[in-house]
């Protein structure tokens, strides 16, 4: 019996067999090994539906970038994604969210915009201002443009937590109505976003240190038009 064994084993179709045999095992219990099993997400609250059917649910072969793109495109208020795997069947996924700094209000609906012009869902509580523009597509993961959109997140973002600005109107002549705390402000809305910001700090700083507050503030001309 054991001349036979030895005797089968000395042909070569024999041991490419048993080899493949192993082969096959040792394929089979490492995907069983490293199977995912637990998935947990930071911050917690982001939950994100992964169908285990089109991507292969084991650690060793997880397609991250595939992944990144997937979540991003399908979820526009996840900015960034990192996968980190911890051996042998726990995936964890890191998500940076996208940050509001307003929200647009057009055609009827509102949606969060932050600083790279990103639309997206948001039921943010923090007090934040209102962008009312003509935009050229209204809807969640695009990004945002339009007649006055970038001087107005220019505007935003060269005086937030600085100012309370409440709300940023293209009326009816094409310039921009910035609604501040105390002053109205009247500027071009395709002028140069950190130009008039610049100049609005300043002339805002100027009035506080005299201890007074414009009623209104008219940037749309060569020369600022004060009125006290």
């Amino acid at each position: 019996m054991k001349r036979r064994i030895i005797r089968l084993l000395s042909y070569p179709v024999v041991r490419i067999g048993i080899f493949v045999c192993f082969f096959l095992i040792g394929v089979f219990g490492v995907l069983s090994l490293f199977q995912i099993r637990e998935i947990h997400t930071e911050p917690s609250h982001v939950t994100v539906e992964i169908d285990p059917s089109q991507i292969p649910m084991n650690l060793l072969f997880f397609p991250e970038q595939k992944m990144k793109t997937f979540i991003v495109q399908k979820y526009p208020r996840v900015k960034n994604v990192r996968f980190i795997k911890r051996y042998p069947h726990r995936l964890i996924i890191q998500f940076t969210l996208r940050e509001p700094i307003a929200f647009l209000e057009y055609a009827g609906r509102t949606l969060a915009v932050d600083e790279e012009r990103m639309l997206f869902e948001s039921s943010a509580s923090v007090s934040l201002p209102t962008l009312r523009l003509p935009v050229d597509e209204m809807k969640a993961g695009k990004t945002v443009s339009g007649k006055g959109v970038d001087m107005s997140i220019s505007i935003i973002q060269s005086f937030r937590s600085i100012e309370d600005i409440r709300a940023i109107v293209l009326n009816s002549d094409g310039f921009l109505e910035i609604s501040m705390r105390d002053t109205t402000v009247f500027v071009r809305s395709d002028g140069d976003g950190k130009k008039t910001s610049d100049t609005l700090h300043t002339l805002l700083k100027g009035f506080r240190m005299k201890g007074q507050v414009p009623q209104v503030i008219d940037l749309r001309f060569v020369n600022p038009v004060i009125i006290p």
